[in-house]
């Protein structure tokens, strides 16, 4: 192999290994990462115990790409959906069903991250328990390097009182 040759193969390998790295770095930074939070306050009061819902809820199929770990979303009677869901059970009050864990879900392009707990419930329509997701918690960010952000959990459909607490994770 002469001189040319060797270096050319020298650059293409640096090229190739910058490109290798850039992608990397990429994927580090841009991926969408999910924080467990079952045991944290105040997920940790309502996990594995029988709730009952305070009032009325829809539990609708939800459009797969806003989906974050169920297929199913529990919302509020009046809560404005997509028009695309066209899959809506009305769920009255005294319903019971409990939650199985908690997830923070931090968005890979926006940064934003989003509180979901993930329960069961039975549907006498299916005839069995049904899997489902609801959005809970209110993110405040705080723009200052290492700093936390802070997070309220609005009255949910099994609170009978609102939470006046502030939490950060």
């Amino acid at each position: 192999m002469d001189q040319y040759a060797k270096k050319r193969k020298m650059i293409y390998l640096l090229l190739l290994g910058g490109l290798v790295f850039v992608v990397v770095i990429f994927y580090i930074a841009l991926r969408t990462t999910k924080t467990t939070v079952t045991e944290q306050e105040p997920y940790s009061r309502y996990i594995n115990k029988e709730l009952v819902l305070q009032r009325p809820a829809l539990l609708v199929k939800n459009v797969k790409a806003f989906s974050y770990l169920e297929p199913y979303l529990m919302v509020e009677v009046d809560a404005q959906l997509y028009s695309e869901i066209t899959e809506k059970h009305l769920l009255s009050a005294g319903t019971t069903f409990d939650l199985k864990k908690a997830v923070l879900i931090k968005n890979a392009v926006s940064g934003f991250t989003t509180s979901i707990v993930v329960g069961k419930i039975y549907v006498n329509e299916f005839q069995k328990e049904i899997s489902f997701e609801y959005l809970w918690g209110k993110e405040h960010v705080v723009l200052e390097p290492g700093a936390k952000s802070s997070w309220t959990f609005p009255l949910a459909l099994w609170q009978k009182e609102e939470n006046k607490e502030v939490f950060s994770y």
